[in-house]
Formats: structure tokens, C-alpha cells, sequence
């Protein structure tokens, strides 16, 4: 073969150098004898580590937002203390407050369901007791002005 005449086996293209990594920077020479020490330049912060995977998936997510609970909370508190009260001739406002309250955040509150529901029950126990004790007052009180009087002028 001349030296003129192309190779007949396909080339394989080169892939191009990598460039060089550029040198590290040489330590500072020691001071000579009598000069002022140069200060030395603050290190690089270590860069932050990454976080460790958490096991089992989101067992450990953050909460999600807080949802309001006033209407609730409200209605449970109003409940209780209409419940106490009612024992001492005063509950039944706080106990038909909590209903009304109760019955709000039911439709409003649906993830406060306990405190709505304790609000609920409480209220309308504490207007059970009312009535009750209302009965209890109720009927002497009855008797005195219509059957006495009866007994008196039958007598």
C-alpha cells in the first residue's frame, strides 16, 4: 500500500481529554524571623450532612393545619357547667347554650367531634335535670295554691 491511499478500517473517534483538575493551592510559608504573623483565613464551614431516611415512611410527618375548635370547646364547657349548675337551680341557660353551640360546630367543626358531641350530651342532660328539679318545685308549690284551699272551704 502507498502511503497516499486512505486506511480502509473505520476509525474510532476519540473522546477529547478531560481537562485537569486545577492544582491545590500551596500552604502559606512560615513567617520569617521577626515578621508579624499573618493571620490565618477562617476554614469553610463542613457542609451540612443530609438527613437520615426516616423509617417506615411518614410515621413521622409534620401535622397538618390546626383547625379552629371555639364552637366546640364552647359547647363542652357550657355542657359541663350547665350540668353542675343545674343541681343548684341555674343551668339550664348554660345547658341550652351548649345545645345550640353544639349543634353550630357540628356542622362547622367535623374534626372536633368529641368536644361537640360531649357539648351535645351534657347540654341536653343539663336541661334534663332542670326540668326536673323545675317539677320538683313545681308541684308543692301546686298543691298549696289549688288543693289546700280546696280542703279549706270543703271543711
Amino acid at each position: 500500500m502507498s502511503s497516499t491511499e486512505p486506511d480502509e478500517t473505520p476509525s474510532v473517534p476519540v473522546p477529547p481529554a478531560a481537562p485537569e483538575a486545577p492544582a491545590a493551592p500551596e500552604p502559606p510559608a512560615a513567617p520569617a524571623y521577626g515578621a508579624a504573623p499573618v493571620a490565618a483565613a477562617p476554614a469553610a464551614p463542613a457542609p451540612a450532612a443530609a438527613p437520615a431516611a426516616v423509617p417506615y415512611g411518614a410515621a413521622y410527618a409534620a401535622p397538618g393545619p390546626i383547625e379552629p375548635r371555639a364552637l366546640s370547646i364552647t359547647a363542652m364547657v357550657c355542657g359541663i357547667v350547665g350540668v353542675v349548675l343545674s343541681f343548684f337551680w341555674l343551668g339550664f341557660l348554660p345547658a341550652a347554650a351548649a345545645v345550640v353551640f353544639g349543634h353550630i360546630a357540628q356542622r362547622r367543626e367535623r374534626a372536633a367531634k368529641p368536644f361537640w358531641l360531649t357539648g351535645i350530651i351534657t347540654g341536653y342532660a343539663g336541661i334534663a335535670i332542670s326540668l326536673l328539679w323545675g317539677l320538683v318545685a313545681l308541684v308543692p308549690i301546686l298543691f298549696a295554691l289549688f288543693l289546700i284551699p280546696a280542703a279549706i272551704t270543703y271543711s
